[in-house]
């Protein structure tokens, strides 16, 4: 097996990176530390790029199909890896998640309808639900603290992983682990005649859930009693992280996967998103005809060659480099509840089943860094209500981190951050002392 370095720190600059090179497009200062947007620092499976490479020699780059070899690396992956049980027929391509999920909007629902997500939860769903003028219809995610013995293993982790090599423990090690669980109640009284499906994220962005089987069974059979479209956005299905198990929506009976459109794409596992390929997996023929109709509509249907490539590659041959990079990024979340046990040790920071995306809790310190703020900025004196609004300002105009705020993803995160923590533990280090600099 091949060893990748994932500490090496790879220059993104002058590489039309949007999260190295997006401050001009987003009016952000330059020289931030980017912990935003949802993709790795991290080289790709080196079979990838040869294969990239050995298709780009040929000085021909013409309209393209997706071979038989395409279909059966994603038929292989799921059967193998999740006992999903997928046939060519049901695979249909997208350029990206959130074209596929306008899409279904529009194919399954009209003007007006009600969609429900569960927030906090990536926020395109709800930008999509609104921009084809239907109804975001929220099922607020219960928000609680980790029981004693998940935050045990948490513990033993760090002992046994972390600290021994890499830190001594300062003292008792206490940490501040919260999760987040679907509101049945709450997601049942909100379901009337006009809601037409629920877009479901599994695994969960941004909180970090890879929901049970029972979690989705319970979901599952609401929906069905209801009529309710399941459209299950399964972009991290690959990241989940220790023994927590990624279960396919569609595979947990025949009936639920006859209401279910599943999104699934090789690019935030193998961090090759640059490249736009999505596999939209629809069962239901009569569903699966509906959405055909929309990408008709929209002209849509030739394929991206080198996506193509790609994406067959990663799943042939990049197993190996996925266990790596799984292991190094749960480290680095252990390296973050670690050093966060340590300097700030009352911020909640959100159990990561899964993704690389860790959402933390600042309100704790709600009274400091407004103090903070408002003694750097003496002549523009902000209340506690503007809070979101200051904690952005901490960090890019003091700590000097691009991260994502927490209310983007719904109001149930207010005075949360998002970091994405799939970079160089230097980099993490380096924005890490920034933030304890200012409030420790």
């Amino acid at each position: 097996m091949k060893k990748y370095n994932f500490n090496k720190i790879i220059n993104r600059k002058n590489t039309c990176s949007i999260k190295w090179e997006g401050n001009k497009l987003f009016n952000k200062k330059e020289n931030l530390i980017p912990l935003w947007v949802a993709d790795m620092d991290f080289p790709i499976p080196k079979e990838v790029v040869r294969e990239v490479k050995k298709r780009a020699s040929h000085p021909i780059y013409g309209y393209t199909i997706r071979p038989n070899s395409y279909f059966e690396t994603i038929i292989n992956w799921f059967n193998i890896n999740y006992n999903f049980k997928i046939q060519k027929e049901w695979i249909i391509s997208t350029p990206g998640i959130v074209p596929a999920i306008n899409f279904a909007i529009q194919a399954y629902t009209e003007p007006q309808d009600k969609i429900i997500i569960q927030t906090p939860v990536y926020y395109p769903f709800n930008d999509s639900i609104i921009n084809n003028n239907r109804i975001p219809i929220h099922n607020s995610l219960i928000y609680k603290k980790l029981d004693k013995n998940k935050e045990e293993n948490i513990i033993n982790e760090l002992k046994k992983r972390f600290i021994n090599q890499n830190y001594k423990k300062k003292g008792e090690l206490k940490l501040n682990l919260y999760s987040w669980f679907i509101d049945y109640d709450d997601l049942i009284n909100k379901i009337d005649d006009k809601t037409k499906m629920i877009i479901l994220c599994n695994p969960a962005n941004p909180v970090g859930r890879v929901w049970t089987f029972e979690e989705l069974k319970k979901l599952g059979e609401i929906c069905l009693e209801r009529n309710i479209i399941v459209l299950s956005d399964e972009i991290h299905c690959d990241l989940s992280m220790q023994n927590h198990k990624y279960v396919p929506f569609a595979s947990i009976s025949d009936e639920i996967s006859n209401i279910t459109i599943t999104c699934t794409a090789a690019s935030k596992t193998f961090n090759i998103a640059g490249l736009y390929n999505s596999n939209i997996i629809i069962k239901n023929e009569i569903l699966k005809k509906k959405y055909l109709q929309v990408l008709l509509k929209n002209g849509l249907g030739a394929a991206n060659l080198f996506g193509i490539i790609a994406t067959e590659a990663a799943y042939r041959y990049g197993k190996d480099w996925l266990i790596q990079v799984k292991n190094y990024i749960f480290e680095n979340y252990l390296y973050t509840i670690y050093t966060f046990s340590q300097n700030l040790p009352d911020a909640k920071i959100t159990l990561l089943e899964g993704t690389f995306l860790v959402l933390i809790d600042f309100n704790p310190y709600k009274e400091k860094i407004i103090k903070i703020i408002n003694k750097k900025f003496p002549n523009n004196l902000l209340e506690f209500e503007d809070f979101d609004k200051i904690l952005k300002i901490f960090f890019e105009d003091l700590c000097n981190i691009w991260v994502d705020e927490g209310i983007k993803f719904g109001k149930e995160a207010s005075g949360f951050m998002r970091i994405n923590i799939a970079t160089s533990r230097f980099i993490l280090e380096k924005a890490y002392k920034n933030i304890f600099n200012l409030l420790s």
